[in-house]
């Protein structure tokens, strides 16, 4: 009987063991399709050869591509230059990952993340690119009048119809159809939350004569209408995602924050006199270009993202760009570059003519002449006391 139990016990170790074995197979074969699943997502390849491609240089200043500069963007701490004719990707160190011919004289640029999206305004074609490495070149069912890229690499396309003056159609970060939207109202644009869970659609109609706006929020996995807010008598210029509770809209007569949950109106901020000329919005700031013709004046305003104004300056000379990051702004005019700390208060100067626009990416402040792209920096500017 001793002998016996004592071979039920080595049975049973060996099948244990043997079970442990198969176990720890199952579990590493796992683990490896998800992590070339996850490499595949992030296209780790590309990360890797980008990354050592900027060894071996000295950095900027580096040549311009040349050609009449259309946009410059950010592609995390990357530079996105777009041209009359090509565009091209720059790395931190001022190597050139990316130079092809655009899509056509109407092309747009937009970047999230690590991708790039390229779309012809009036034409059904357009691009996405996981930094330099295209990842789809498609055209879509009609043409495209406005698109959005999400942080997650998700996109929305927005388009006309036989049927219906708009339709919204959303992407997954891997191309499959994940939501559509249909409105017989002119849908200006649209906006994807960072968790890739809903959008904010900003649509232009009329009543009674009158312009109303109406900006919808939608959430995926409802596929419904979870709020709006109607804005009548004003005109939507920009809608973004400030975070996952709050949403920014530029009108014609100033800054709304709204609700991302409920499409509530949570705050206001309006302009009394002149029109913005432009806006730049972040998950801290909101930057406004106020320009009143009548007195030849410009007002660049900061406001937190809970709609407060933190400071203002007045200028004299036009403006050409603005940035805001790293708790300063940086304002472009024709004589240089004016820097200014979060209450609007002028911190330095740097003086050049013939720049065309300045960036931030990566913390790291770009200014862009017809010659050279250059890295601007504290030492680069005079301190003012």
């Amino acid at each position: 009987m001793d002998f016996e139990k004592i071979r039920s016990a080595r049975r049973r170790g060996i099948f244990l063991r043997r079970l442990a074995v198969l176990v720890a197979i199952m579990i590493s074969v796992f683990a490896i399709m998800s992590l070339n699943n996850l490499l595949v997502h992030w296209q780790f390849p590309t990360l890797v050869n980008n990354f050592l491609q900027g060894f071996g240089r000295a950095g900027f200043p580096i040549q311009a591509p040349g050609g009449t500069l259309r946009d410059v963007k950010a592609l995390g701490s990357d530079i996105v230059v777009l041209n009359d004719s090509n565009l091209h990707l720059y790395n931190r160190n001022g190597s050139e990952l990316l130079n092809i011919q655009r899509i056509s004289e109407n092309s747009i640029l937009l970047t999230a993340g690590n991708r790039m999206l390229t779309y012809a305004n009036g034409s059904p074609s357009f691009r996405i690119h996981f930094q330099n490495r295209l990842i789809l070149e498609a055209e879509h069912d009609n043409p495209i009048i406005s698109a959005a890229l999400g942080a997650r690499g998700n996109y929305a396309l927005v388009s006309s119809t036989m049927q219906f003056t708009s339709q919204v159609t959303v992407f997954t970060e891997r191309f499959e159809q994940h939501f559509q939207w249909n409105s017989s109202e002119l849908v200006a644009m649209v906006a994807l939350n960072a968790r890739g869970t809903g959008m904010a659609a900003g649509s232009i109609g009329a009543s009674g004569g009158e312009l109303i706006s109406t900006v919808s929020l939608f959430a995926f996995d409802t596929r419904e209408t979870v709020g709006s807010l109607e804005l009548p008598g004003e005109l939507i210029l920009g809608l973004e995602y400030l975070n996952d509770d709050r949403i920014g809209l530029i009108t014609d007569k100033g800054l709304r924050i709204m609700d991302a949950g409920t499409g509530r109106l949570i705050n206001s901020y309006n302009i009394s006199a002149g029109r913005i000329a432009l806006a730049r919005m972040t998950g801290e700031y909101i930057l406004i270009l106020n320009e009143n013709p009548e007195y030849r004046a410009q007002t660049v305003i900061l406001l937190s993202a809970r709609g407060a104004e933190l400071g203002r300056s007045e200028l004299e000379t036009p403006v050409r760009d603005m940035q805001v990051g790293r708790g300063r702004v940086y304002i472009l005019t024709a004589g240089g570059v004016l820097r200014y700390d979060q209450s609007m208060n002028l911190t330095g100067e740097f003086q050049q003519s013939g720049i065309l626009r300045i960036l931030l990416a990566g913390n790291v402040l770009y200014y862009f002449t017809g010659d050279e792209i250059r890295v601007l920096d504290n030492s680069n500017f005079s301190i003012n006391n």
